[in-house]
């Protein structure tokens, strides 16, 4: 059994962090992976089925859906959608706005996560959309001059888009913001060739699941992830 140092986010948090990708569970033994993970402070385990070893935590359902982007009708977009423009400004809204989005990610979820990990990941992430052009495109719904939501388009592959963090204010939501921008970053995506376009988010949120399958997306895989603690 081989548990894989997991380099970046061992640098980012500044401690040890392994993972395991299960594809059969038959094989998995607990002294095994116990014995296997002496290495690391935090190993994420992923499996598509579920696993019952009290040590390990669910903590996050990843769901990825689909959208196909075959015979594609655009639609034209709100008047409130238009593609981020840097300013000082506009960037601090887009960082609060990018830790809103992850309330339900396993690293805000993970009380074992004590020095920060969360916030520093995810300004990091942004950072790397915005700063460091891992985007192509980054679509803001504005109200004046208020950004009230966002999405991130980027490329998986080839064929495939991937819409990275999505984001709708907490003051704004219940206004269909959401829907116009995954709409918007359907179109675009289209506009870039791309034949399909993916999306991540956690079973857990379903609010963003049935966001999703009302625009289309339909699920695609379903993945448990434990963390494993050596404390």
């Amino acid at each position: 059994m081989l548990v894989e140092k997991v380099n970046w986010d061992s640098d980012f948090f500044g401690y040890e962090v392994g993972k395991l990708e299960l594809s059969n569970t038959s094989t998995f033994t607990w002294e095994a992976f116990e014995k296997a993970s002496e290495a690391f402070k935090l190993v994420y385990v992923f499996s598509e089925e579920k696993l019952n070893y009290a040590p390990l935590k669910l903590m996050d359902e990843k769901v990825v859906l689909e959208h196909s982007l075959d015979n594609l009708e655009s639609r034209n977009s709100h008047i409130g959608i238009s593609s981020f423009k840097f300013s000082e400004n506009g960037y601090e809204q887009l960082k609060q706005l990018s830790l809103e989005s992850g309330l339900y990610s396993r690293f805000n979820q993970d009380e074992n996560f004590q020095n920060g990990e969360f916030k520093r990941m995810y300004l990091q992430w942004i950072e790397n959309l915005v700063v460091k052009n891992q985007a192509f495109e980054i679509i803001v719904y504005l109200e004046g001059n208020d950004i009230l939501g966002f999405a991130s388009l980027n490329k998986k592959t080839d064929t495939t888009a991937n819409i990275g963090l999505v984001a709708v204010s907490s003051k704004a939501r219940g206004k269909g913001i959401g829907s116009h921008l995954i709409e918007a970053a359907i179109n675009k995506a289209s506009a870039h060739n791309f034949k399909s376009v993916e999306v991540v988010t956690q079973m857990e949120n379903q609010a963003a699941v049935g966001l999703y399958k009302k625009c289309d997306f339909k699920i695609k895989s379903i993945t448990n992830i434990y963390h494993y603690w050596n404390l």
